[in-house]
């Protein structure tokens, strides 16, 4: 157990550093250009997005907060990106208070950023939902980018089929959280992919609701 939490420490730093760097020029840009609100919003919303992605060195965090990362994280790219990235988020209320695993929708939202929406010409669409499943949690992260081929999508199954032998040094972060989530929730964690070429893309994770101070066999 205590080697599979190193582990997921080691995967969670896999966290591309360019965000930052991206994140930091583009409040330079803003501060250059005079616009002073929008400077202030990305700022706060950064400097939440680290205090998230660290949490006290906590490896489970509640759902809201893990939304809100990723809120934070969709507010910095959009004010980067303007009317070219639009996002919606609707997450059951009761599903709120629950924890999760922190850090496995950020990545797979940040998936359908860089490999979906950013090579459509049309403006990005991001849907992130979240729903009550009897004993498990459902969340969505759906695209309207550029999808898969049949044969792309085929070679993702195949490595995700992998489980905690997948490659995630591909930079790809699907195989990221989903070594994580096998990692800490064992069978119980589920993730599937779906695309359409030229469509776009959705990836379901389901994992079993979790209560503080509760633990998974893993």
């Amino acid at each position: 157990y205590h080697l599979a939490q190193s582990e997921v420490r080691v995967l969670q730093a896999q966290i591309t550093p360019h965000f930052i760097y991206n994140s930091l020029d583009a409040i330079v840009s803003l501060i250059e250009q005079g616009d002073y609100p929008k400077a202030s919003e990305m700022t706060y919303a950064l400097s939440d997005f680290f205090r998230i992605s660290l949490s006290k060195g906590q490896d489970w965090i509640a759902v809201e907060r893990e939304i809100k990362h990723v809120q934070d994280y969709l507010t910095i790219l959009q004010i980067r990106y303007g009317e070219m990235l639009a996002f919606t988020i609707d997450i059951a209320p009761q599903l709120l208070d629950y924890q999760i695993l922190k850090m496995v929708l950020q990545p797979l939202v940040e998936n359908a950023v860089y490999h979906g929406t950013k090579f459509v010409r049309r403006g990005g669409k991001i849907e992130i939902t979240g729903v009550d499943h009897g004993a498990f949690m459902v969340f969505t992260v759906a695209d309207n980018g550029i999808g898969m081929t049949t044969t792309r999508l085929k070679e993702i199954k195949e490595e995700l089929a992998k489980g905690v032998e997948s490659d995630f040094s591909t930079g790809y972060g699907l195989y990221n959280v989903n070594k994580r989530l096998l990692l800490y929730y064992g069978k119980e964690a589920a993730i599937q992919v779906t695309s359409v070429y030229r469509k776009g893309t959705t990836i379901t994770i389901r994992v079993p609701k979790k209560r503080e101070g509760s633990q998974h066999d893993v």
